[in-house]
């Protein structure tokens, strides 16, 4: 037996049972249940398929021996962008692991500064009212731009033509395949990390400096990262927007494809051979 797995799974499931069950000792129950659940799937199998490095390291860390990474999770890329316009956007559920508000204030803050013309903030969740309250609550509220669920060509349209920098606050991501969809669309990323390098699977794609910038994810900070783009010469964006790019090329679906394909071809002939 094959299992693909990622490193939010066993996280997902802790979270789930925490935000659906409010009495303290059922929530202690179902937490072992879903852990139970968890490790019960993982056990038994030839293979475990992670997506990434960082997915790869959790389960190892786990005490699980037999995993492999497939990447994969965008189907092309595009020439680097030449210049920073103060564009900037966010594509994600609304809800408060994301810490939007806090990706917010840093924004409108920005645009206060001149440093941003805009926070495009693509997707929908139970927080869009409370959000959308944030920014009616300020002057420069029209900076930032709520355009919902949008189709997936309309999606990476508003990656490639409408941003120049992604930006997000949020410490804790899966495979973060947002993140990953805007440097294929040659976008620099400031992402957030708490210090836990399994917590957010972006820090695989992000490094430091070079095509983007991982801060502690505070207002102060998220603000710090988006100035840095502001005095950033023309060539050092161009960099930027490419090592995005480069570093986007390695996960195209086709050469995953055909890894995973490979992985299951070998497992096969083991079979036949046992």
């Amino acid at each position: 037996m094959v299992l693909t797995a990622h490193e939010g799974l066993s996280s997902a499931l802790s979270n789930y049972a925490h935000e659906r069950v409010t009495h303290p000792r059922l929530h202690r129950i179902a937490h072992q249940v879903l852990k139970f659940v968890y490790h019960k799937g993982m056990k038994n199998n030839e293979m475990i398929v992670t997506p990434s490095s960082v997915a790869a390291q959790a389960i190892r860390d786990e005490g699980y021996k037999n995993v492999v990474v497939n990447l994969g999770g965008v189907s092309t890329t595009v020439p680097p962008k030449e210049r920073f316009l103060g564009r900037a956007a966010f594509v994600g559920r609304l809800v408060a692991t994301k810490r939007i508000d806090v990706l917010i204030r840093a924004a409108l803050t920005s645009a206060e500064k001149g440093w941003l013309e805009s926070l495009t903030i693509v997707g929908s969740g139970p927080q869009h009212d409370e959000l959308l309250q944030l920014t009616r609550n300020h002057s420069l509220g029209s900076v930032i731009r709520f355009v919902g669920d949008v189709s997936e060509s309309e999606k990476f349209e508003i990656l490639r033509d409408q941003t120049d920098i992604f930006v997000s606050a949020s410490m804790r991501e899966g495979i973060s395949l947002a993140t990953l969809e805007a440097m294929s669309m040659a976008n620099p990323v400031i992402i957030a990390t708490s210090g836990n390098s399994t917590a957010n699977g972006a820090l695989e794609y992000v490094r430091d400096g070079e095509s983007g910038f991982v801060t502690n994810g505070e207002e102060e900070e998220l603000m710090n990262a988006i100035y840095q783009f502001v005095i950033m010469n023309e060539t050092d964006y161009q960099k930027m927007s490419e090592a995005s790019c480069a570093v986007a090329r390695n996960y195209l679906w086709g050469p995953g494809v055909r890894h995973l394909v490979d992985l299951y071809r070998s497992l096969l002939i083991y079979d036949q051979l046992t």
